[in-house]
């Protein structure tokens, strides 16, 4: 990384800092994806009371495996450099994600070893669960008839329009 990057980042912190001594715990969200080059990433966000979340880092994992224990360390590493650039110890109280199996066993560790609080994220819940709602037959039906129906409708507008 250039210099210049290096301050301006300093100096973003230290605004998010100055305009967030005031809350009093700080929720680590991450969340993992893929870049449009393939490579595995994990994006952390901070969030609190009255507080805009904001995207603290984003880490390529590389050829890392995204196991438990590699994100769990990961996570501590991250929630030790949030409490250092804050100047407070134990701001970090909570970490959010999804509820996939191995952040599952991920906040496992950060609750027996690092006294962490870990919640799934709701609104993923939420998808997983209407997921699961679209795969009944008696919905999967109800979807055929609306599909046809606002077929018919696109095709007659498309007809009167010509």
């Amino acid at each position: 990384y250039g210099r210049l990057l290096i301050d301006a980042v300093d100096e973003e912190v230290e605004l998010l800092v100055e305009d967030t001594k005031d809350v009093a715990f700080i929720v680590l969200v991450m969340d993992g994806c893929t870049s449009v080059s393939h490579w595995k990433m994990m994006n952390d966000m901070l969030n609190g009371q009255n507080m805009k979340p904001v995207v603290w880092r984003i880490v390529v994992t590389e050829e890392n495996l995204q196991t438990a224990e590699y994100i769990a360390g990961v996570t501590v590493e991250e929630v030790k450099e949030v409490e250092l650039r804050f100047g407070r110890v134990s701001c970090v109280t909570g970490v959010m994600s999804d509820n996939a199996s191995t952040m599952q066993a991920t906040c496992d560790i950060l609750e027996k070893e690092h006294g962490l609080i870990c919640a799934g994220c709701g609104a993923h819940t939420m998808n997983l669960l209407a997921q699961d709602i679209a795969k009944l037959p008696v919905v999967m039906n109800v979807m055929e008839k609306v599909l046809t129906l606002a077929r018919f409708v696109t095709d007659r507008k498309r007809l009167r329009a010509k």
